[in-house]
């Protein structure tokens, strides 16, 4: 219960206190998307946390980490694109196609910050996971589930909700590539702690980074082609340190 009650304040106090600044400016907001990303996000959570409540696959039993959430939550989002009136998959960046003139800086941002990113965690980090199935992991589900969920559905979303009209880095978004940014960073970064919220700074610093440089990806290229890449290549090279 205080995972999940955390978890809707991470995801409600920004949000709110964003919609109170557009009011407060006298732009306007659109709620029934708003209110849309609140299901969608109710949706996602319930089934990526739905270990011991639906049972997981025989096949699945001896598995260490929670392939079948992930599946599921991947699942869930892709039925509430084809599904959900004003969405769909191509607008959400589920297309090979990549804007024009996108790729070349993309590649040789993602190239530098991955260095950069892995290079500091080598000097922070001491506890390399390189198992087969972590290595397994970080390369196929954490850009597939949260790549699609955070920067496809949910960024779609909160455009429709609050607009677009914000340039960042050379990419056409709007305030959802923010909230997006701080939500994600604030997800890994604030836990549940012997019955209480802990804070750790750098994973909220480091993750919310990554989240800012994935969503750019994607408001660049206007896919989530390259986000998935570079998200899981980053988690394959910091497994190993």
């Amino acid at each position: 219960m205080e995972k999940a009650l955390l978890t809707a304040g991470i995801l409600i106090v920004p949000t709110i206190l964003l919609v109170i600044g557009f009011k407060m400016t006298g732009r306007k907001v659109e709620l029934a998307p708003l209110l849309w990303a609140g299901f969608a996000c109710l949706v996602y959570f319930l089934l990526l946390r739905s270990r011991g409540a639906i049972p997981n696959p025989g096949f699945m039993d001896e598995l260490g980490l929670n392939w079948f959430g992930k599946t599921l939550s991947i699942a869930g989002t892709i039925a509430i694109l084809y599904f959900l009136p004003r969405v769909g998959f191509r607008a959400a960046g589920l297309t090979w196609k990549q804007d024009k003139d996108s790729l070349d800086a993309v590649i040789r941002t993602g190239g530098i910050i991955l260095l950069v990113s892995t290079g500091a965690a080598f000097l922070i980090a001491t506890t390399p996971n390189t198992s087969v199935e972590n290595l397994l992991w970080q390369a196929t589900m954490p850009g597939l589930d949260e790549e699609l969920f955070f920067r496809g559905l949910l960024l779609l979303l909160l455009h429709q909700a609050f607009g677009k009209g914000l340039r960042v880095w050379g990419a056409e978004t709007g305030w959802g590539f923010w909230l997006v940014v701080v939500i994600f960073g604030l997800l890994h970064g604030v836990t549940v702690q012997d019955g209480g919220p802990a804070v750790n700074f750098w994973v909220i610093l480091s993750t919310g980074f990554i989240g800012f440089v994935v969503t750019w990806m994607r408001e660049r290229t206007g896919s989530l082609v390259v986000p998935v890449l570079f998200h899981n290549i980053t988690n394959v090279a910091q497994a190993f340190v």
